[in-house]
Protein backbone atom coordinates (compact mmCIF):
# COMPACT_ATOMS: atom_id res chain seq x y z
CA UNK A 1 0.00 0.00 0.00
CA UNK A 2 1.32 3.65 -0.45
CA UNK A 3 1.56 6.13 1.86
CA UNK A 4 1.61 10.17 1.90
CA UNK A 5 3.76 10.97 4.68
CA UNK A 6 4.07 14.37 6.55
CA UNK A 7 7.00 15.06 9.19
CA UNK A 8 9.59 13.67 10.46
CA UNK A 9 11.76 12.05 13.02
CA UNK A 10 8.39 11.58 15.08
CA UNK A 11 5.72 9.58 16.43
CA UNK A 12 3.80 8.15 14.05
CA UNK A 13 -0.22 8.20 13.40
CA UNK A 14 -2.08 6.49 10.55
CA UNK A 15 -4.86 8.65 9.30
CA UNK A 16 -6.47 7.07 6.56
CA UNK A 17 -9.09 8.40 4.38
CA UNK A 18 -9.29 12.34 3.17
CA UNK A 19 -6.04 13.15 1.61
CA UNK A 20 -6.85 16.79 2.14
CA UNK A 21 -8.27 18.21 4.81
CA UNK A 22 -6.42 20.80 7.76
CA UNK A 23 -6.50 17.57 10.38
CA UNK A 24 -3.19 16.33 8.92
CA UNK A 25 -1.60 19.85 9.07
CA UNK A 26 -2.86 20.20 12.59
CA UNK A 27 -1.78 16.86 13.92
CA UNK A 28 1.62 17.73 11.85
CA UNK A 29 1.91 20.91 13.83
CA UNK A 30 1.42 19.41 17.26
CA UNK A 31 4.34 17.26 16.30
CA UNK A 32 3.51 14.01 14.68
CA UNK A 33 4.77 12.17 11.62
CA UNK A 34 0.95 11.53 9.67
CA UNK A 35 0.78 8.60 7.22
CA UNK A 36 -2.14 8.81 5.09
CA UNK A 37 -3.85 6.66 3.08
CA UNK A 38 -7.33 5.34 1.81
CA UNK A 39 -5.92 1.92 0.57
CA UNK A 40 -6.70 -1.18 2.29
CA UNK A 41 -4.24 -2.08 4.76
CA UNK A 42 -1.89 -4.82 5.16
CA UNK A 43 -1.37 -5.66 8.62
CA UNK A 44 2.16 -6.59 8.22
CA UNK A 45 2.87 -3.07 6.81
CA UNK A 46 1.09 -1.84 9.66
CA UNK A 47 2.75 -3.95 12.43
CA UNK A 48 6.06 -3.26 11.22
CA UNK A 49 5.51 1.16 11.23
CA UNK A 50 4.69 0.95 14.74
CA UNK A 51 2.31 3.68 14.83
CA UNK A 52 1.03 5.35 17.67
CA UNK A 53 -2.47 6.12 17.23
CA UNK A 54 -5.16 5.63 13.82
CA UNK A 55 -7.51 8.33 12.62
CA UNK A 56 -10.17 7.37 10.30
CA UNK A 57 -11.70 9.86 8.31
CA UNK A 58 -14.25 9.06 5.45
CA UNK A 59 -12.41 5.79 4.74
CA UNK A 60 -14.13 3.73 2.91
CA UNK A 61 -12.76 -0.37 4.20
CA UNK A 62 -13.94 -2.33 7.20
CA UNK A 63 -10.72 -2.09 9.36
CA UNK A 64 -9.99 -5.58 10.54
CA UNK A 65 -9.70 -6.14 14.33
CA UNK A 66 -6.03 -7.78 13.84
CA UNK A 67 -5.06 -4.15 12.80
CA UNK A 68 -7.36 -2.49 15.57
CA UNK A 69 -5.80 -4.77 17.88
CA UNK A 70 -2.32 -2.91 17.29
CA UNK A 71 -4.39 0.22 18.78
CA UNK A 72 -5.15 0.24 22.87
CA UNK A 73 -7.75 3.06 22.48
CA UNK A 74 -5.49 5.01 19.64
CA UNK A 75 -7.97 4.36 16.95
CA UNK A 76 -10.79 6.84 16.42
CA UNK A 77 -13.23 7.64 13.66
CA UNK A 78 -15.03 11.19 13.00
CA UNK A 79 -18.60 10.05 11.84
CA UNK A 80 -20.81 12.86 10.39
CA UNK A 81 -23.76 11.80 12.06
CA UNK A 82 -25.29 11.88 15.42
CA UNK A 83 -24.24 8.12 16.74
CA UNK A 84 -26.34 5.90 16.63
CA UNK A 85 -28.26 7.16 14.36
CA UNK A 86 -27.24 6.64 10.38
CA UNK A 87 -24.48 4.83 11.23
CA UNK A 88 -22.58 3.36 7.89
CA UNK A 89 -22.85 5.02 4.33
CA UNK A 90 -24.21 8.64 3.11
CA UNK A 91 -24.80 9.55 7.07
CA UNK A 92 -26.08 13.32 6.00
CA UNK A 93 -28.47 12.07 3.28
CA UNK A 94 -30.46 9.42 5.65
CA UNK A 95 -30.67 12.25 8.55
CA UNK A 96 -33.42 14.15 5.91
CA UNK A 97 -35.03 10.77 4.63
CA UNK A 98 -35.52 9.59 7.84
CA UNK A 99 -35.86 12.63 10.05
CA UNK A 100 -33.42 11.58 12.94
CA UNK A 101 -31.29 13.75 15.09
CA UNK A 102 -28.03 15.23 13.07
CA UNK A 103 -24.97 15.98 14.08
CA UNK A 104 -21.07 14.76 14.21
CA UNK A 105 -19.81 12.02 16.48
CA UNK A 106 -16.04 11.32 17.41
CA UNK A 107 -15.72 7.40 18.63
CA UNK A 108 -13.18 4.76 19.55
CA UNK A 109 -12.66 1.92 16.40
CA UNK A 110 -13.98 -1.42 17.26
CA UNK A 111 -14.51 -4.59 14.71
CA UNK A 112 -18.01 -3.40 13.70
CA UNK A 113 -19.21 -0.56 11.79
CA UNK A 114 -19.40 2.79 13.56
CA UNK A 115 -20.72 1.23 17.06
CA UNK A 116 -17.46 1.93 19.36
CA UNK A 117 -17.60 4.20 22.48
CA UNK A 118 -18.62 7.67 22.08
CA UNK A 119 -15.72 10.32 22.86
CA UNK A 120 -17.87 13.39 21.97
CA UNK A 121 -20.80 14.60 19.85
CA UNK A 122 -22.49 17.91 18.51
CA UNK A 123 -25.91 17.66 17.61
CA UNK A 124 -26.58 20.15 14.88
CA UNK A 125 -29.71 21.57 13.75
CA UNK A 126 -30.62 22.36 9.31
CA UNK A 127 -33.19 24.11 8.11
CA UNK A 128 -34.14 21.76 4.71
CA UNK A 129 -36.07 24.75 2.88
CA UNK A 130 -32.35 26.98 3.19
CA UNK A 131 -30.21 23.78 2.57
CA UNK A 132 -28.94 21.08 0.28
CA UNK A 133 -27.08 17.85 0.66
CA UNK A 134 -23.90 19.43 -0.22
CA UNK A 135 -24.37 22.80 1.60
CA UNK A 136 -25.12 20.84 5.02
CA UNK A 137 -22.31 17.76 3.84
CA UNK A 138 -19.98 20.73 4.24
CA UNK A 139 -21.17 22.24 7.71
CA UNK A 140 -20.88 18.58 8.89
CA UNK A 141 -17.45 18.20 7.94
CA UNK A 142 -16.40 21.59 9.11
CA UNK A 143 -18.53 21.05 12.63
CA UNK A 144 -16.39 17.42 12.67
CA UNK A 145 -12.72 18.75 12.22
CA UNK A 146 -13.66 21.25 14.43
CA UNK A 147 -14.45 19.10 17.58
CA UNK A 148 -11.77 16.64 16.75
CA UNK A 149 -9.48 19.19 17.20
CA UNK A 150 -10.86 20.76 19.89
CA UNK A 151 -10.95 17.14 21.72
CA UNK A 152 -7.35 16.18 20.21
CA UNK A 153 -5.12 16.51 23.58
CA UNK A 154 -7.73 14.17 25.35
CA UNK A 155 -7.09 11.34 22.65
CA UNK A 156 -3.29 11.91 22.77
CA UNK A 157 -3.04 11.87 26.25
CA UNK A 158 -5.95 8.82 26.87
CA UNK A 159 -7.67 11.41 29.26
CA UNK A 160 -11.10 10.76 27.49
CA UNK A 161 -14.33 9.70 29.13
CA UNK A 162 -15.83 7.82 26.46
CA UNK A 163 -20.09 6.36 26.82
CA UNK A 164 -21.01 3.25 24.99
CA UNK A 165 -23.83 4.16 22.26
CA UNK A 166 -27.17 3.53 23.70
CA UNK A 167 -30.16 2.60 21.62
CA UNK A 168 -30.56 0.87 18.03
CA UNK A 169 -30.19 3.61 16.06
CA UNK A 170 -29.88 3.07 11.65
CA UNK A 171 -27.49 1.70 9.80
CA UNK A 172 -27.69 2.41 5.62
CA UNK A 173 -25.60 0.96 2.95
CA UNK A 174 -24.23 2.53 -0.22
CA UNK A 175 -26.77 1.23 -2.04
CA UNK A 176 -30.10 1.42 0.49
CA UNK A 177 -29.77 4.98 -1.78
CA UNK A 178 -30.33 3.97 -5.38
CA UNK A 179 -33.71 4.29 -5.82
CA UNK A 180 -33.48 8.19 -4.67
CA UNK A 181 -31.17 9.03 -6.79
CA UNK A 182 -33.43 10.19 -9.55
CA UNK A 183 -35.12 12.13 -7.64
CA UNK A 184 -31.71 14.44 -7.14
CA UNK A 185 -32.36 16.50 -9.90
CA UNK A 186 -29.84 18.99 -8.93
CA UNK A 187 -27.12 15.99 -7.58
CA UNK A 188 -25.97 16.83 -4.01
CA UNK A 189 -27.20 20.36 -4.54
CA UNK A 190 -30.52 19.82 -4.53
CA UNK A 191 -33.12 21.48 -2.55
CA UNK A 192 -33.17 19.36 0.76
CA UNK A 193 -36.95 20.75 1.48
CA UNK A 194 -38.11 20.12 -2.71
CA UNK A 195 -36.47 16.40 -2.54
CA UNK A 196 -38.23 15.31 0.66
CA UNK A 197 -41.72 16.83 -1.20
CA UNK A 198 -41.20 14.56 -3.80
CA UNK A 199 -40.38 11.40 -1.79
CA UNK A 200 -43.32 11.39 0.21
CA UNK A 201 -46.02 12.61 -2.85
Amino acid sequence: MKFSINGGGCKRILFLGYAQNRLIDFLVDDGFCVYQSDEKLVFSEIESLKFSYLVSYGYRFMIKPEILSLFDKSAVNLHISLLPFNRGSDPNFWSFVDDTPKGVSVHFLDATLDTGDIIAQKELEFEPKNESFSSTYAVLKDEIELLFMKIWSEIRDFKTTPKPQTGFGSYHKTADKEPYLGLLTNGWDTNIDEFLKKIKS
